[in-house]
């Protein structure tokens, strides 16, 4: 019984929101946790026309900043870019 309460709970904890997929059209579809990630460092979806100049947008500023404090945001760029291509080259 004490497993069963154990695994209640941690996917009462887990928040599914986090990953609900908004899409901004022109191919640009992010997660809100990447939405919020984004938004924090002053990267605003809905401003871009395509999923790989907000991809290029956000290389540029890793590559400029240098610094690995941005684990989340590379994790997110991988993300994006992975999808980028499933999305948008043609097989």
């Amino acid at each position: 019984m004490k497993t069963e309460n154990l695994i209640k709970e941690i996917a009462n904890s887990i928040d599914y929101s986090s990953n609900e997929i908004k899409d901004y059209g022109n191919g640009i579809i992010v997660t809100k946790h990447e939405e919020e990630v984004l938004s924090s460092i002053g990267f605003d979806p809905k401003n871009y026309n395509s999923l790989s100049s907000l991809i290029f947008e956000i290389e540029e500023y890793l590559e400029d900043t240098g610094n690995d404090e941005y684990d989340e945001l590379d994790d997110i760029l991988n993300k994006m870019s992975e999808r980028n291509y499933y999305l948008n080259t043609n097989k």
